[in-house]
């Protein structure tokens, strides 16, 4: 079953592109990683950026995690975040039609 990722990244005050601009390089890694469908960034007002990710099982998410591109990740985004992001883990839960029903 696939799981969903909600990491929500607030910036330090006038970090907010730099911020954005560390997380747009390390996209085209982790998007070739195994199992991942989705990782998207979104801006939101007040300096926030919304990353969604969606991974095609637990195993592989996890073996995201531990992988090297997770960690250059971190190391880019470090000097321009406020505080730590906020993740949560996102379990389907089907309503509607499946192509409009879930992520």
């Amino acid at each position: 079953m696939s799981v969903v990722v909600l990491a929500t990244f607030q910036a330090k005050d006038g970090d907010e592109r730099n911020l954005l601009n560390a997380l747009r390089e390390s996209v085209p890694e982790i998007h070739s990683e195994a199992g991942c469908d989705l990782f998207a960034l979104h801006e939101e007002d007040g300096g926030r950026i919304i990353l969604i990710e969606k991974w095609q099982t637990e195993e592989l998410l996890e073996a995201h995690l531990a992988a090297e591109p997770v960690a250059n990740l971190v190391r880019r985004i470090e000097p321009f975040v406020a505080a730590d992001p906020v993740v949560s883990r996102l379990k389907a839960v089907p309503a509607g039609t499946s192509s409009q029903g879930s992520v």
